[in-house]
């Protein structure tokens, strides 16, 4: 199931990052995503922490493919989920699913 943000599912945005990233990252950055990925194996049992973590690899990730416009837009989504899931934490996503991608 990929995140949807008003209708516009992410994926393809985070894939564009990612094909960015690979290019214009140095060593030490794609290093610093890797330990951020294996960081959420550590938080499957606590949801917020693992959401946390999930922001800032994407984050960090979108930062590194220097464009600026998708930075503000992931940005801008990661915000407004925060927003929604402050009013309503119900649940939470599958995050050995969302490990794997």
């Amino acid at each position: 199931m990929a995140l949807v943000w008003g209708g516009v599912t992410m994926r393809p945005f985070n894939t564009t990052c990612a094909l960015l990233a690979s290019e214009r990252a140095s060593e030490p950055d794609l290093a610093e995503l890797e330990a951020l990925a294996h960081e959420l194996d550590g938080t499957r049992r606590a949801p917020e922490d693992f959401i946390e973590l999930d922001v800032r690899f994407h984050l960090r990730l979108a930062s590194l493919s220097g464009n600026v416009p998708l930075q503000t837009f992931l940005a801008s989504v990661f915000r407004g989920l925060g927003a929604v899931r402050a009013r309503y934490p119900i649940a939470y996503g599958d995050m050995d699913r969302a490990i794997a991608y």
